[in-house]
């Protein structure tokens, strides 16, 4: 094979220029991808379907888990491994509703949306919504209204399958009999 090979480079240099700048090239396209791909993924703790829980988005779980066992005096907090794995556990969850909100088709209206901001007590004034205590808000948490609006929107989506699911596992008196039967 090796006496092949040399006879080859000899006779035909120009095929083994071709072979190793078709190798080359295959491996800087292949591994420029996929390392592309790989780089994009390190602040990405988890993949549900086709959302992603961020780093980002973990961290804040964890430090509210954190923070409400903190003050909590009469309970023992729970060490920083159950926290980590209650905060993922909870992500994980939410986006296993969003898949099933997706496979269902449920969306959210702007009105549904505009609605639910508006009923909001922290967004209130005097009774009545008040877009100034709106955006203050959302800038002292910096927040950006369309970064909130996204978040309120898949809770909503979240909340109408969890209803649409209850509904449907909630027996009404003569199925119940039934399966009594």
């Amino acid at each position: 094979m090796i006496k092949l090979i040399r006879e080859g480079s000899t006779k035909y240099p120009w095929l083994l220029k071709i072979i190793m700048l078709v190798i080359a090239v295959t491996f800087t396209i292949g591994m420029g991808w996929f390392g592309y791909e790989t780089a994009q993924q390190p602040n990405v703790v988890a993949v549900v379907g086709a959302y992603q829980v961020e780093l980002e988005e973990f961290r804040r779980a964890y430090n509210r888990l954190d923070d409400f066992y903190r003050n909590q005096p009469q309970q023992e907090a729970p060490d920083s491994k159950e926290l980590k794995q209650t905060a993922i556990n909870s992500l994980v969850n939410r986006k296993l509703w969003l898949v099933a909100a997706d496979d269902l088709n449920l969306d959210v209206h702007q009105d549904e949306l505009r609605d639910a901001i508006m009923k909001r007590d922290e967004f209130q004034k005097d009774g009545a919504f008040d877009p100034e205590t709106y955006h203050r808000l959302l800038s002292l948490n910096r927040i950006s209204p369309a970064k909130f609006e996204e978040g309120l929107a898949k809770d909503l989506r979240i909340q109408k399958v969890q209803s649409l699911v209850q509904d449907v596992a909630t027996l009404n008196p003569v199925d119940e009999e039934q399966v009594e039967e």
